[in-house]
């Protein structure tokens, strides 16, 4: 797939640091980030998808390292990944600045990190700690991950559909379903519960070993 190909040769430039753009946009989120945390809500969230989670993570990080050290207990600060592609980059040498974001947010008590991913996307490293890349000095807080189980929020002939598609399949994270369940990423991100609420119930999958590349 042309557009898989195309975030493989993008992931590579940007561990090189060779694509100032890129880093400018983080620069920006992280200081909007920044402005968010010290605003007062209940809760920021951020989201990224696929590699929109370096995204997310380097900007999160950057905000959290600039910020005054009292504003660390201010909000609830969430992070949810989804369909991440997160060991594409940090297991490339060169990535040693993505692997310092990682390493200041398995460091951060007041961030709460979950991810989702599907292990019939083909296009994400399912139920992988996004921390695997890395060597971390403990204590470590790890990420919580979990499975959307998309089989469940579809009839099985549209759920059949769907994994023909590998594109659609691995933006379905940021679409409606066809039925209820309790991934829906519309009341994730616009409802009353803040994230580690919502899904507080469920335990982080620790034994899936399908697909795993580390550890």
């Amino acid at each position: 797939m042309q557009w898989l190909i195309r975030s493989f040769a993008f992931t590579a430039a940007q561990a090189r640091g060779k694509i100032p753009a890129y880093d400018e946009r983080v620069r920006q989120f992280a200081a909007h980030t920044q402005q968010l945390l010290l605003a007062g809500y209940d809760e920021v969230l951020l989201v990224g998808h696929s590699s929109g989670t370096f995204l997310a993570i380097s900007s999160l990080a950057q905000a959290l390292r600039a910020m005054p050290i009292k504003a660390h207990a201010a909000p609830s600060i969430s992070l949810l990944t989804l369909g991440h592609w997160t060991p594409m980059l940090s297991s490339l040498p060169a990535a040693q600045s993505f692997r310092d974001d990682l390493q200041t947010l398995a460091h951060a008590e007041r961030v709460q990190w979950i991810d989702f991913g599907a292990p019939a996307d083909g296009c994400c490293f399912a139920l992988v700690d996004p921390l695997s890349a890395v060597d971390l000095a403990p204590p470590i807080k790890h990420p919580k991950l979990l499975s959307p189980r998309f089989a469940e929020l579809f009839s099985p002939q549209r759920y059949k559909l769907l994994k023909k598609d590998r594109f659609d399949l691995h933006f379905q994270y940021i679409k409606a379903s066809e039925l209820f369940g309790e991934y829906d990423y519309f009341a994730i991100t616009a409802g009353a519960q803040d994230l580690a609420q919502r899904f507080s119930h469920l335990p982080s999958v620790t034994d899936f070993r399908q697909f795993r590349l580390f550890g």
